[in-house]
Order: structure tokens, then C-alpha cells, then sequence
């Protein structure tokens, strides 16, 4: 979803970056196609203290064909919770929006959280899955109980997530149905939010308009 919601923004004319905080969630620049390509990652940015300046991080960073940047892991050193504020920080000085794919340790987590808009959780209709995302929401609401929050669950059809999130009391902002062409398991994944036309997209859109924009006028 973080894919998806930062290309989608970008398409839409706004400058976005997509940090991947979790560095054993398998790399956003792989999701975006970009692994291969030359910039700046976690690794870069851990060698040093300080404020960072902003469009000089931005320009430095890997580039997706529609604009979107990606600040990526490159293995599983874990991130500073400190450093990952401040790189939060800078991208916020210098983009629209910045899309934060939060990282399993607490620590981490907590720096990301309380710098947030707005926290979307992904789930699925998975026993496994749900006690995660569980933990991760009392979590959220422990430290920054204020914090708007809502679900979206994928690979499920609307009455289900719909029950998962009554039971969650948690809203639901949308669902997901799977995508064949998105498997990662395939040789050649689509990008999620690449092509405008699909679900991924369409749902990424609603949750820009929904979520971000309205904080942002409330604001």
C-alpha cells in the first residue's frame, strides 16, 4: 500500500517519498522496481548525526519513472529511532507527502508514529496476521492515543473485513481484493499503483483524498 499511495501521489502531481523503515520487510525499492538503480539508502544516512538538508536528500534518492522517491534498506541493520525521526523530518521539509512503512521494532516504531498524520494498517483475514495487527494498533493508541487510524484489509471480500474491523473497532477505509498481477511470487510483478486503472490505485486515491487531504484542511 505504501507503493501504491506514494506513485499515486506523485501522478497526481505531488512530490512524495515512500521511507521503508522495516529493514526485514524484503526492501520498498524492490517493490518499486527500483534495486537496481544508484541513490541514497539507509546504510548512507546512518554515518552521521545532525539535521539533514531536505531537496539535497530528496535529489539523491532513488527515482521511480513517475517521480516518487524511495529511502530503502539495503539489508537488516537496524535503524536508530533518532535517525529515522530526523530522515522522516527532512523529507517532510522538502515533499508533499512522506509514506512511512513501519518498522517491527518498537523502538522505531514509536519515532514514526509520533511524527504521523495519519497510520493505515494492512491486514488480512489471517489468524497470524490479526494478532499483529492487534499489537501494532494498542500500541499506537498507547502512545499517541490521538492518532486517526483506520484499516484496510486485503485478499477478502467486504463483509469480512467489515467484521474484522467491528471487532477491532477500528474504521474501515478500504479492501483490497487480490491482484494476480502484484504476486510477488511471480518473476515479473507489476509495481503496485503503477497503472492508474487498477484496484491498487483506485483505493490508493480514495485514501489521499479521504485521509490526507481532509487532515490537511482540518489542520
Amino acid at each position: 500500500m505504501s507503493t501504491a499511495l506514494t506513485i499515486t501521489a506523485a501522478r497526481a502531481g505531488w512530490s512524495s517519498v515512500a521511507i521503508d523503515a522495516d529493514p526485514w520487510g524484503g526492501g520498498l525499492d524492490n517493490l518499486f522496481d527500483l534495486a537496481a538503480d544508484p541513490g541514497l539508502r539507509w546504510p548512507d544516512l546512518l554515518g552521521s548525526d545532525g539535521t539533514l538538508p531536505g531537496q539535497p536528500l530528496l535529489d539523491r534518492l532513488p527515482t521511480a519513472d513517475s517521480g516518487a522517491r524511495v529511502v530503502a534498506c539495503d539489508g537488516p541493520d537496524p535503524i536508530p529511532p533518532d535517525r529515522l525521526r530526523e530522515v522522516i523530518a527532512a523529507c517532510r521539509r522538502a515533499s508533499d507527502l512522506v509514506v512511512v512503512d513501519v518498522p517491527r521494532d518498537l523502538a522505531a516504531a514509536g519515532a514514526a508514529l509520533a511524527v504521523a498524520d495519519v497510520l493505515i494498517v494492512v491486514t488480512a483475514p489471517d489468524r497470524r496476521v490479526l494478532v499483529i495487527t492487534e499489537q501494532l494498533i494498542g500500541y499506537a493508541r498507547a502512545i499517541e492515543p490521538d492518532l486517526p487510524l483506520g484499516f484496510v484489509v486485503r485478499d477478502t471480500r467486504e463483509h469480512v473485513a467489515q467484521q474484522i474491523a467491528r471487532l477491532s473497532d477500528v474504521p474501515l477505509l478500504g479492501v483490497l481484493a487480490h491482484d494476480r498481477k502484484l504476486d510477488q511470487r511471480q518473476s515479473s510483478p507489476a509495481v503496485p499503483g503503477a497503472s492508474a486503472r487498477s484496484a491498487v490505485s483506485a483505493l490508493a486515491a480514495a485514501l489521499l483524498r479521504d485521509l490526507v487531504i481532509e487532515h490537511r484542511v482540518a489542520s
